[in-house]
């Protein structure tokens, strides 16, 4: 993969958690009795995010995009640490393992599978 796609491919996916981490505060504000002008921010955040997940599907396979898109379940989290401090327990850091663990057993899948397709061809 050219250094030029795996940029844009990360950019697109930085942009991907981003509108659906704003899209969740924007549900959070919601159901606070907050202005309806919320969701505005909701259905945009998922529409744009549903555009990037269409450019993403031209550059990677499904099976690759959506384990990268798993990703979303620890990064949404630790957003919300960092920026807004909201506090996790033990469960949370199990259940990250659990999905980075998922994440590298796949990655590591995928590449045997793809150097054995190159031996075959």
């Amino acid at each position: 993969m050219k250094k030029q796609n795996q940029i844009k491919i990360m950019t697109l996916f930085a942009l991907f958690f981003c509108f659906q981490w704003f899209a969740q505060l924007a549900v959070k504000k919601l159901s606070g009795g907050e202005s309806p002008f919320y969701l505005l921010i909701v259905y945009g955040g998922f529409f744009l995010r549903s555009l990037i997940w269409v450019e993403l599907l031209r550059d990677l396979k499904l099976i690759t995009a959506y384990s990268i898109s798993s990703l979303s379940y620890l990064i949404i989290p630790l957003l919300s640490w960092f920026v807004l401090g909201e506090t996790y327990d033990l469960n949370f850091f199990i259940g990250g393992v659990l999905i980075l663990t998922g994440i590298s057993l796949f990655s590591v899948g995928d590449q045997k599978e793809t150097l054995y397709m190159e031996e075959v061809h």
